[in-house]
């Protein structure tokens, strides 16, 4: 027989038993409505941490005509040397395309942006804009629209494409979309009809690279994309050829929200033009085949816009 102390020991150990059973299964169930395990709740909570106070970040929108890979460095770094400048905190927000980067700017989703050409003439949103600078290239702000085949294509004009398979960039860019369904139009044409095969690359430099690779037959990039894969990759920019190209047209702007303060846009004005003096910042544009930013020229867009006046009109 078990003494008493023994009886009372062995009670103690199976409530004990008892309990962590009643427990593991309580565990259980509740983790059927909850499968994760919130440490936080084995002690007690800590107190709410108060807000850091400090100005908000100046946010600054971008989808580059290059790949995002060879440009995120360089737009880093300008966000950086902004947020030094003005002594506010920057934030960089990508986006796939110019479509994108219009509705986030009128959705007041960023306040300034790198825009393309067409995205600028084109922009419609709720939030009024205005253009704060201009990049210059080596020719100064102007570039041109291309049409481009593989090296080895026997199509030598735009005609030739009939049928086949065409890149387009995305649907706001002037370059990669605008132009040439302006010159479609000029023959009677839709790239519904036109084309065999159409589709949005999302960008110019894919677009190169898709003919280089001979995956399409053709596409319509910007002489900003070709220049940049003669420069940092000579040997794809060498496997496609320029059937088309269209007069200068102007370089996109940099734009800014309308309604910030005039005093913020006048510093952030002053700090574009001024990029270039820095060594430091002069690599980082070159990086992105620009120069310098400059004050945006009267009627720079006026062929552009004649464009896009002239497909407005009835055939």
């Amino acid at each position: 027989m078990l003494s008493l102390p023994s009886r009372l020991t062995t009670q103690v150990r199976m409530i004990t038993i008892l309990l962590l059973v009643a427990l593991l299964m309580a565990g259980c169930l509740s983790s059927r409505s909850n499968p994760y395990i919130d440490l936080t709740k084995l002690e007690p909570a800590a107190p709410a941490a108060a807000p850091v106070a400090g100005p908000s970040p100046l946010r600054i929108a971008v989808s580059p005509s290059l790949s995002s890979r060879d440009t995120v460095g360089s737009y880093r770094l300008i966000a950086e040397h902004i947020a030094i400048q003005t002594g506010q905190p920057t934030e960089l927000i990508y986006r796939r395309n110019n479509a994108e980067t219009q509705a986030l700017l009128s959705s007041q989703g960023a306040d300034l942006a790198f825009f393309s050409t067409g995205s600028f003439l084109t922009y419609s949103g709720t939030e009024p804009i205005e253009p704060l600078v201009i990049p210059e290239l080596e020719n100064g702000p102007f570039y041109q629209a291309l049409i481009i085949v593989h090296q080895n294509s026997r199509i030598e004009n735009l005609s030739g494409l009939a049928g086949k398979r065409f890149a387009f960039s995305d649907a706001a860019s002037f370059s990669g979309y605008l132009f040439p369904v302006y010159l479609l139009k000029l023959r009677q044409q839709t790239p519904e009809k036109f084309f065999g095969q159409s589709l949005f690359s999302q960008n110019h430099a894919k677009s190169l690279q898709s003919v280089a690779m001979n995956l399409l037959d053709g596409a319509a990039i910007d002489s900003i994309a070709y220049d940049h894969a003669r420069r940092n990759n000579p040997e794809l920019a060498a496997r496609v050829r320029i059937i088309h190209s269209s007069e200068p047209i102007g370089v996109g702007p940099v734009v800014i929200r309308q309604a910030l303060p005039a005093q913020q846009k006048d510093l952030l004005k002053t700090i574009f033009l001024n990029m270039h003096y820095n060594q430091d910042m002069r690599k980082v544009l070159r990086d992105l085949m620009f120069e310098r930013f400059s004050v945006v020229p009267d009627k720079l867009y006026d062929a552009p816009r004649q464009i896009l006046q002239e497909m407005k009109q009835a055939p």
